[in-house]
């Protein structure tokens, strides 16, 4: 089983405080409801028109609260599903062999510059990027476009398709940062880049090729795997050792 070292717990945080923000939400939302039940109910009864105006106004201001509170549900469960495939990632990882080290939601900075990874792996095989996604629905994409497509069928049961920035561009970024703050370190090691589907609705299609970033959907755990451990870029146990010191 490979060491996980959890370099922050940033994801988590989030997650919590947007739990938190949604349950406050929540209640200001039921006591926005109940003062202006109150009002039109006692306007009502009075036959008070000022009274039934004020309770209908509150109503509407709960009304347009509500679509704000929504909006920031989503937000939450945005950051749920993503921290969701960062652990099923991890849970993969692990299965890798006790002499690779996976460094955990790692902050690389270069040239004034910071790259959040969500995983790097370090071990014989050489030295990895893996950034994790965990998108449900058909993802389509060129290993060379600046943005990719993907199609899910939403809440009303019609498929719609929107687009989304490039993950290999995006990991290629956190490459060149991590490679060379390695290098200027005394680490002369080549970094490679994988991006993991870890969603099993996701189906992937991908085009093109790149030399040093790899795409993986869920049902291609074991060659991924078998990427990172058989990689043609073995390297010393020296600088093994020597980028997990600079990682630590």
């Amino acid at each position: 089983m490979a060491n996980i070292v959890k370099k922050s717990e940033e994801l988590e945080e989030k997650l919590k405080k947007a739990k938190k923000s949604r349950a406050s939400s929540y209640a200001k939302l039921l006591a926005i409801f109940i003062v202006a039940a109150a009002l039109l109910i006692a306007g009502l009864v009075k036959f008070d028109s000022f009274i039934v105006l004020a309770g209908t106004g509150i109503f509407f201001v709960g009304a347009v609260y509500l679509v704000i509170v929504l909006k920031g549900r989503d937000k939450a469960a945005i950051i749920e599903a993503g921290l969701e495939g960062e652990n099923m990632t991890e849970r993969l990882l692990e299965r890798l062999p006790d002499s690779y080290t996976v460094f955990k939601n790692a902050h690389i900075t270069y040239d004034g510059k910071m790259s959040e990874v969500d995983n790097i792996v370090v071990g014989k095989g050489g030295v990895f990027i893996i950034e994790s996604k965990n998108h449900r629905g058909r993802i389509v994409g060129n290993m060379t476009d600046t943005n990719w497509e993907q199609t899910k069928i939403g809440r009303g049961g019609t498929p719609y398709t929107k687009t989304f920035y490039s993950p290999v561009r995006q990991i290629s970024t956190h490459i060149y940062r991590l490679a060379h703050y390695l290098r200027e370190n005394g680490a002369d090691v080549y970094v490679n880049g994988i991006v993991y589907f870890s969603n099993p609705e996701a189906e992937v299609v991908k085009y093109g090729y790149l030399d040093d970033i790899a795409v993986y959907s869920f049902y291609e755990q074991r060659d991924m795997l078998s990427f990172i451990t058989k990689n043609f870029n073995d390297i010393s146990d020296k600088d093994v050792k020597k980028v997990i010191e600079l990682l630590k």
